[in-house]
């Protein structure tokens, strides 16, 4: 296992938490939360507070 994989996994907590609070600080309803590390492509995910 690569290290970028490891350290997503144990970030993605406290990014997913960061973009919940982007959210509240900008009185929005939808954020996008994006892995590019990912191989072959890219993951994403969506959040909505």
């Amino acid at each position: 296992m690569s290290p970028n994989k490891s350290a997503f996994r144990y970030t993605r907590g406290a990014h997913k938490a960061q973009a919940l609070n982007y959210l509240k600080a900008a009185e929005a309803r939808l954020s996008l939360l994006v892995n590019v590390g990912r191989y072959p492509k890219a993951t994403v995910e969506r959040i909505v507070s």
